[in-house]
């Protein structure tokens, strides 16, 4: 198939001074040892060993009730773990499952925060009982089965899902990342190796640059809220990392099990019995308790730098944040429509009046973990342009804050909001997080589409004119300069 005539190789490389620029007999060489060594055929293992050598004795599921508004069934089972079950046929062969707990960033220290930020790969790259990440990749061949490990900012989540026909393999995963995760430095070592030299290069990159500020400068350098560049890999140490994981899953009653999709409960409950009933468990939740403020500063803070390109432009990012606003489900939508609003202002302003950018990406949200709400946008210029699109886009803001959104306006997010809920609330995903939101103290369902059906106008603009007192605002500007030649 391969011949010595006819082959063109091309070599990219970095040219700086930490390269060594390979030489053509080099590469021939490489290519030649390459195709004239001696081959064996590739024999695939078959995976014969079960998953979970030995089941424990099933549990049991203690106490069984409705929750008529949401359509839900709740379990709570003898370990003291509870898991609700939304029965959908919106997807014929999807069943979902998150379960979660309190805790994610905050509920470790700053010092702990490149273990935080990889923990996840760590888990990825383990064992779950004697099977590395390939064996398991092949134990699951021709099935639909899914789940990942995350550590959210005010949460730890397990979430995945199966087909129907595979959901007992999924059970069994689930049941094994709490009990026979186990430890595999050398498959995760050899996957940062493989990132080491992408991350070198990224890191010089001007999105990687920009991305790294404005999270240092909007968490007042909380390395928690940080990004995975190299010198968090070059950081974070394997053992803690397995370590920090298996004590988050050492008591499974901290969890909290919802199951949304084409599952019902006659077959749910012998599942639940086996494999979550016997998880390990105190009985009851840990005491929790948050170690680091990861909340956006406060204050007005501007960070301008400037960053040399071979292709010069500069970006811009704004974000304003206030906790007078208590949450409720109104709340929650007036804030979701501002930023629908200011998008539609911006691509009329900044867009097509100023041409001074393709478009501003816009959006804001109340978080309820910390009642803070957000607005932000973002967008690309040119350094000539700067000046004017920053007074134009505070204007724009300014006018809407104190003078409200015109009626096309409103009336054109207020549609797409309600179309949008309508297609949402058709989907799985949807009621996981409906689900998830509520048991942690916000229903974000409840009284929704009632909430934005009835929202006028007026109320919307005496929203506006109240909600931003003016004393929480982040600027980042990376102001792109002609890299040398």
């Amino acid at each position: 198939m391969l011949t010595a005539e006819n082959q063109v190789i091309v070599v990219s490389q970095p040219l700086n001074d930490n390269t060594n620029i390979l030489k053509e007999e080099e590469v021939i060489a490489a290519l030649e040892a390459t195709i004239n060594a001696p081959y064996e055929a590739y024999v695939d293992e078959v995976i014969t060993d079960p998953l979970i050598e030995k089941l424990p004795t099933p549990g049991a599921i203690k106490s069984t009730s409705k929750n008529e508004a949401m359509g839900t069934t709740e379990f709570v089972l003898s370990n003291g773990v509870k898991v609700i079950l939304k029965t959908t046929d919106f997807k014929a062969d999807e069943i979902s499952v998150t379960a979660f707990r309190k805790g994610g960033k905050q509920a470790y220290s700053k010092d702990q925060a490149a273990d935080v930020l990889l923990m996840p790969l760590a888990v990825e790259l383990s064992k779950l009982g004697k099977f590395d990440i390939n064996t398991m990749k092949k134990y699951l061949a021709g099935k639909t089965v899914s789940l990942g490990y995350a550590v959210n900012n005010y949460t730890d989540v397990l979430e995945g899902g199966s087909s129907v026909k595979d959901f007992g393999t999924l059970m069994e995963v689930i049941y094994a990342y709490f009990t026979e995760l186990n430890p595999d430095e050398t498959t995760y070592q050899a996957q940062v190796e493989q990132y080491k030299p992408l991350l070198a290069n990224q890191d010089q990159l001007p999105n990687m640059i920009f991305s790294r500020q404005r999270a240092k400068t909007t968490y007042g350098d909380n390395p928690l809220m940080g990004i995975q560049d190299l010198a968090v890999f070059e950081k974070a140490n394997y053992s803690n990392m397995l370590s920090m994981a298996k004590k988050s899953l050492e008591n499974a009653a901290d969890y909290i099990f919802i199951f949304v999709g084409n599952v019902d409960e006659a077959t749910l409950r012998p599942m639940l019995e086996q494999y979550i009933a016997t998880l390990p468990s105190a009985g009851k939740a840990s005491d929790y308790k948050v170690v680091t403020n990861i909340d956006p500063v406060k204050g007005k803070v501007e960070d301008k730098f400037d960053v040399p390109m071979q292709t010069p432009g500069t970006t811009v990012f704004n974000l304003y944040t206030g906790d007078n606003l208590e949450w409720n489900v109104k709340n929650s939508i007036m804030i979701d429509l501002m930023g629908d609003v200011l998008d539609m202002v911006f691509t009329e302003t900044l867009r097509e009046d100023e041409g001074g950018t393709y478009g501003a990406s816009v959006s804001a949200f109340y978080n309820f973990s910390n009642n803070i709400w957000q607005l932000m946008y973002a967008y690309q210029t040119a350094e000539d342009k700067l000046e004017r699109l920053e007074a134009r886009a505070d204007k724009e803001l300014e006018d809407l804050l104190n003078n409200g959104a015109k009626a096309d306006h409103f009336n054109k997010v207020k549609e797409a909001a309600i179309k949008q809920y309508e297609i949402n609330s058709k989907t799985n995903s949807y009621w996981e997080g409906a689900i998830m939101s509520a048991e942690r103290g916000a229903n974000t369902h409840a009284g929704y589409i009632e909430a934005l059906q009835s929202l006028t106008l007026d109320e919307f603009n005496k929203f506006l004119k109240n909600v931003y007192d003016g004393k929480n605002l982040i600027e980042v500007i990376m102001v792109g300069k002609q890299a040398a030649e």
